[in-house]
């Protein structure tokens, strides 16, 4: 928890909610605007945004919980609650991302590995194949004992055949796994989107309940109604 208390105060987590939301076009943040700037200025005022943004954050830890509560100093209620909210969705998508990078780099390891066992099981194939040619490999008396380094020989190259097939079995199995794995699936055992899972089902739960108190239409429902589209849309990002 401390690990994820410092990212959400981290210079990189300001610049991604700066780029996935595009502050820099947010007039109460950046009045000049980004038209007719080049690369190197739009980076800079990127920059200035981020910072000022680090500046006005506050993450505070809920006591006896893995919860975090997120909030934001601004020069209106508007922009306060957009950077709170822009806060979160961001910090879920630097979590998910570094999920499925993760499972990408073990895919690419995974395929390197496959890789050179193949091309072991090649080389042992070629040897044996090769031993078996050039010393026309028949049945042999055990006692003989040019005929028995000749079996021993060729009994170690078949047990690295062996070997080398097993190996290969083994991580083509871990590969294909990997390959059937969604993405979604890797993501499900995030803590913030369990939370998100968690505040949606309170929130229907609520609603269904208020149903038999109010209308649809009445102002107390479209405010819970409201809420769950926001929780589902955050959850699914």
């Amino acid at each position: 928890l401390q690990t994820q208390y410092v990212l959400l105060k981290s210079r990189g987590l300001a610049l991604r909610v700066v780029d996935d939301h595009k502050l820099f076009n947010d007039p109460e943040l950046n009045p000049a605007g980004v038209a007719g700037k080049t690369p190197a200025e739009i980076q800079n005022a990127k920059e200035g945004i981020a910072g000022a943004l680090l500046a006005n954050i506050e993450v505070t830890p809920v006591r006896y919980t893995s919860l975090v509560e997120i909030a934001y100093v601004g020069s209106s209620p508007r922009l306060a609650q957009k950077i709170a909210e822009a806060w979160g969705d961001s910090f879920i998508r630097m979590n998910i991302a570094k999920k499925l990078e993760a499972v990408q780099q073990a895919n690419d390891f995974l395929s390197s590995q496959i890789s050179n066992v193949k091309a072991d099981l090649d080389m042992a194939r070629k040897e044996l194949t090769d031993y078996s040619r050039s010393h026309g490999i028949v049945s042999v008396d055990d006692n003989d004992e040019g005929g028995g380094v000749v079996m021993s020989t060729l009994t170690q190259i078949n047990t690295d055949l062996t070997d080398a097939q097993n190996a290969l079995y083994e991580r083509q199995a871990r590969y294909n796994s990997l390959q059937r794995t969604a993405g979604e699936a890797v993501a499900s055992s995030d803590p913030l989107v369990l939370r998100l899972t968690d505040d949606l089902s309170r929130q229907q739960r609520e609603y269904s309940q208020q149903l038999t108190t109010f209308r649809e239409g009445h102002p107390q429902m479209k405010t819970l109604a409201d809420q769950i589209v926001k929780t589902r849309t955050e959850r699914s990002n």
